[in-house]
């Protein structure tokens, strides 16, 4: 009896060994996965990036070197609004690629402020959009709602949203164009709703749209990273993003972010200056 009640302990620990390896294993693979879709974002990343600040940067040299043999002052105005407009270009394709840097190596720092903050935040980026005043944009919140989260994180969240309804606006003239942001408190989070009457998104690349780099049109002239920046941000508040349905004339972006816990305020001591007297000087 002994002897059987020792088999069944070192069986029952074999098996509780077993499990503990095929976890480890499970964990090792998974590990080893996320490296290799690191590694391969990681190399698109620079291989993207660097292909679009190239294609700009050539162009403003061919500009630049046209517009010094130039002798018409018409002409070298011409070339430098043309200029203006690479240069504004390629200094967004660079704050978004910055913005990626800093979501995945910063850590979150949450505060608390007013979603009135947040929409005023949200217009002031939109505001160097030249196609801005084409969509008419409202928001469906009570602006003197606060909130706890990281401001930065979901400003970007927002307005890569709000800025993707505008690129996106419907081309029919005689519809006009919609961006509806809502904001909605939950009992263990809240919830984001950008709704647009856009030209929505074709089945085969809605499981696309959230790709780094990816263009949704031919004629799109964005940098590819709007959608993208906004999966990352939410994901770091611990939240998600998804497009919830595309019909002709009806797209709706949804992202819920659950509350983040507020630190509690430590009282540090005051400190009293003590002031030593010395022949020489005082402290």
């Amino acid at each position: 009896e002994e002897l059987r009640a020792q088999k069944e302990e070192i069986a029952t620990i074999n098996e509780q060994l077993e499990q503990k390896v095929r976890e480890r294993t499970k964990k090792l693979q998974k590990a080893y996965r996320d490296l290799l879709n690191l590694n391969y974002e990681l190399d698109s990343f620079i291989y993207r990036a660097a292909h679009d600040i190239r294609g700009p940067i050539t162009t403003i040299m061919g500009l630049c070197n046209l517009a010094l043999l130039e002798k018409d002052p018409n002409k070298c105005h011409e070339y430098l609004v043309i200029l203006d407009k690479f240069s504004k270009n390629t200094q967004h394709t660079l704050n978004r690629i910055v913005s990626v840097n800093d979501i995945k190596n910063n850590p979150i720092k949450p505060s608390r402020f007013k979603l009135s903050e947040l929409q005023n935040a949200v217009l002031g980026q939109l505001a160097s959009n030249p196609n801005k005043n084409k969509v008419i944009i409202s928001f469906d919140f009570d602006p003197d709602q606060t909130i706890y989260s990281d401001f930065y994180l979901l400003q970007l969240i927002v307005h890569n949203l709000v800025d993707n309804t505008i690129r996106f606006r419907t081309t029919d003239p005689n519809i006009t164009a919609t961006s509806n942001i809502s904001i909605k408190i939950e009992e263990t989070g809240y919830r984001i709703t950008v709704t647009d009457n856009g030209t929505g998104i074709e089945e085969q690349i809605r499981d696309k749209i959230f790709d780094m780099f990816f263009r949704g049109s031919e004629y799109s002239s964005g940098s590819g990273l709007g959608l993208y920046i906004s999966r990352i941000a939410a994901k770091k508040l611990g939240g998600d993003i998804e497009l919830v349905s595309t019909e002709p004339g009806h797209t709706v972006f949804q992202t819920f972010h659950p509350f983040l816990k507020e630190k509690e305020k430590v009282e540090v001591p005051e400190k009293k200056l003590i002031i030593i007297n010395s022949s020489k000087s005082s402290f």
